[in-house]
């Protein structure tokens, strides 16, 4: 096994990654809510490939992703935002 390698397959992201993954997602939110608000431009850090050295970024970015994934993106918009921001989030999930 590398450094790079966890005892589970995840590749264990590199500090400079896990930096930027920690400024893109806003912890201090609830997961949720935040994927309701911003799901619809995640393509990174997807917890089922990477592991991370900071546990609570971590089990946050579980959480956000389980509810994006069990949930759905359309079930979090009609819990956290309004019509209008979901129109507004809308447009830009199916236009990217």
């Amino acid at each position: 096994m590398n450094k790079n390698e966890s005892y589970f397959g995840k590749t264990v992201l590199s500090e400079e990654k896990e930096l930027k993954y920690a400024s893109t997602y806003d912890i201090t939110m609830d997961p949720r809510e935040w994927m309701a608000k911003n799901g619809h431009r995640i393509i990174c850090g997807d917890p089922r490939r990477y592991a991370y050295r900071n546990k609570e970024l971590e089990a946050w970015i579980h959480k956000a992703f389980n509810a994006l994934i069990n949930e759905g993106i359309e079930t979090l918009w009609k819990e956290f935002l309004t019509a209008s921001e979901i129109k507004v989030v809308r447009e830009l999930y199916e236009n990217p």
